[in-house]
């Protein structure tokens, strides 16, 4: 452990230097740009589990055997997670269906963005990588706002569901600016480019 591990104190200081950081624009701007694409170490890289030990394995699942809940102590668990009281709770959006336009367009952004997750740059490999709605907007395609797309792993784009006025002006400056503004091919350019067949990095599941 490092020394002003140690402290409390120099610990909370270091924490409240680290939030006025990441609140300028500016600071969140230059951190994105120096990790960006090939400049991220997990750039192209898939994470591998290491091995786990048998013995050890074993060892924990025989000490879970039989821990059971009671009836009452789920519900309780149930009920403080229910609505309002849950912690990604959004008002009930969730419970919103998405435009059934925007479906069909998802094998074109795919396309777009070559299969590659936007983030880590990890490419599309036994699982479909995930079109993320940048402004979580379910009516995209169904109104008139400008759509923003970008592809994203299962594991980046469970971040998303966390601080959402950071992300969303991430990656809708990523679009702007990396893409000039596009995020999927067009049908004729789809066509175009793949002569109406599916092109080989989309797998099959």
């Amino acid at each position: 452990m490092r020394e002003f591990d140690k402290d409390p104190e120099e610990r909370k200081r270091r924490s409240e230097r680290a939030k006025k950081q990441w609140q300028n624009p500016e600071f969140r701007k230059s951190q994105s740009e120096r990790n960006a694409g090939k400049n991220n170490p997990n750039y192209g890289k898939r994470y591998k589990r290491p091995p786990r030990d048998p013995e050890w394995c074993k060892k924990i699942s025989e000490g879970h055997k039989g821990l059971k809940h009671s009836l009452e102590t789920r519900l309780k668990m149930s009920e403080s997670q229910l609505g309002e009281k849950a912690k990604l709770w959004k008002g009930g959006v969730s419970y919103g269906k998405y435009c059934k336009k925007a479906k069909p367009a998802y094998k074109r952004v795919r396309a777009f963005f070559s299969w590659t997750c936007v983030f880590c740059g990890q490419p599309q490999q036994h699982e479909k990588l995930i079109v993320h709605h940048v402004d979580y907007d379910k009516d995209t395609c169904c109104n008139e706002n400008k759509p923003y797309f970008v592809t994203l792993c299962r594991s980046c784009h469970g971040m998303t569901n966390n601080d959402r006025s950071h992300w969303e002006p991430y990656f809708k400056e990523m679009v702007d600016t990396y893409y000039e503004g596009k995020c999927y091919f067009t049908i004729e350019e789809f066509k175009k480019l793949y002569d109406n067949k599916m092109p080989t990095p989309e797998p099959k599941l």
